[in-house]
């Protein structure tokens, strides 16, 4: 497991193969879809610092521009679907 600095944080990165030992289907936070059996996934840990700890393609994230980009990307979409969802709530509250 690798440890990435990204803005005077940590993310831990685990590069693996994706084994199903769960009833559970995981899917990709890129692309969406579930994960398969041996397929090349990272693991993305940072304790919902800047986004959930997560699973992602190895090729969803080389299509973002590698490492340190992908991770810069997931942290503006999970900024911004944060911001969304405080809208919806004064929208429609509970």
């Amino acid at each position: 497991m690798e440890k990435i600095e990204l803005d005077d944080m940590w993310c831990a990165i685990k590069h693996m193969k994706y084994s199903i030992r769960s009833p559970r289907k995981q899917t990709c936070i890129d692309c969406r879809k579930v994960l398969k059996g041996d397929e090349d996934i990272i693991m993305l840990i940072n304790n919902y610092i800047f986004f959930p700890n997560c699973l992602i393609h190895k090729s969803c994230i080389e299509n973002m521009g590698g490492i340190n980009t992908g991770l810069k990307t997931l942290k503006l979409r999970f900024e911004e679907s944060k911001k969304l969802s405080k809208q919806a709530e004064k929208l429609w509250p509970k």
